[in-house]
């Protein structure tokens, strides 16, 4: 079993690479594997006692998290990012979704914030894959949190996106840009609940994703907010029900900030 511990972590990273691989064959195959071996549960509920199933649930996040730091000390590569959220990352969170909203031991909150950290510091690449593999896992996290934690949410991502960068402003280096990483986390939050319904603080959120959707704005950063509230309209106006309830729940203002920023891809009646 112990031997079994120490070569997991290493079968993953080979699993990682092999995702990318040239040949279709084994990249599927990969892929597959990946997904299963991340999806599943670390035990089956009843033959393991609540405190051992929290320890190996602390075991499986340090392995998520040691795929972003290799043994030989390189970095991952953009189409490995993009996997490593996608295909590890994302089915971990979703799979064991009830364990991690439970009261966890000591340990594991260290190692869900580290992919927190993980998470974060990618919203922001310049590679559309990789910034929205990393939205995807983040949106995740963001169902963990408890009902009043999206104050302190919004008010940490209002700040790292800062003010509306404009065109003609300074070079961008999207890798690191604290703006991107800053609107994709306000994205994240409003389309983490979008799809139950309009949350008291929805139109808080509008109001914050607003500026950074207006014309002049960086493109690739007023691109993800139309995109946002594309999503977010669209998931509201599934039904005449919703849409009803939408438009009850916010302003006048705030539904006119949504129309506006949008862009001028409509499927809206």
């Amino acid at each position: 079993v112990e031997r079994f511990h120490e070569l997991a972590p290493r079968c993953l990273e080979f699993l990682l690479v092999a995702t990318t691989s040239s040949d279709h064959e084994l990249r599927g195959l990969a892929t597959h594997t990946l997904v299963l071996c991340c999806g599943s549960q670390p035990a089956v509920p009843g033959t393991l006692d609540v405190s051992k199933q929290e320890l190996q649930m602390a075991a499986m996040m340090r392995t998520a998290t040691g795929l972003f730091k290799r043994a030989d000390g390189s970095t991952l590569n953009d189409k490995e990012l993009e996997k490593a959220f996608k295909l590890a990352v994302q089915p971990l969170i979703f799979a064991n979704m009830f364990m991690l909203c439970g009261k966890l031991h000591e340990g594991t909150p260290a190692n869900l914030n580290e992919i927190w950290t993980i998470i974060e510091e990618h919203i922001g690449h310049s590679k559309h894959e990789v910034r929205h593999a990393a939205s995807a896992a983040l949106a995740g996290l963001l169902s963990l949190e408890g009902k009043g934690a999206w104050k302190a949410n919004v008010k940490k991502f209002v700040a790292l996106a800062g003010p509306p960068m404009k065109h003609g402003g300074p070079s961008l280096d999207t890798n690191k840009n604290r703006s991107a990483a800053g609107v994709m986390g306000l994205s994240c939050i409003l389309l983490s609940v979008a799809d139950v319904g309009v949350t008291p603080w929805t139109g808080h959120v509008v109001e914050r994703m607003a500026p950074y959707g207006k014309p002049g704005t960086v493109e690739f950063i007023l691109k993800e907010v139309q995109g946002t509230f594309q999503t977010f309209m669209r998931l509201q106006q599934a039904n005449q029900q919703s849409w009803k309830e939408c438009r009850e729940k916010l302003t006048a203002a705030q539904l006119e900030l949504l129309s506006a920023c949008k862009g001028s891809l409509s499927y809206y009646s």
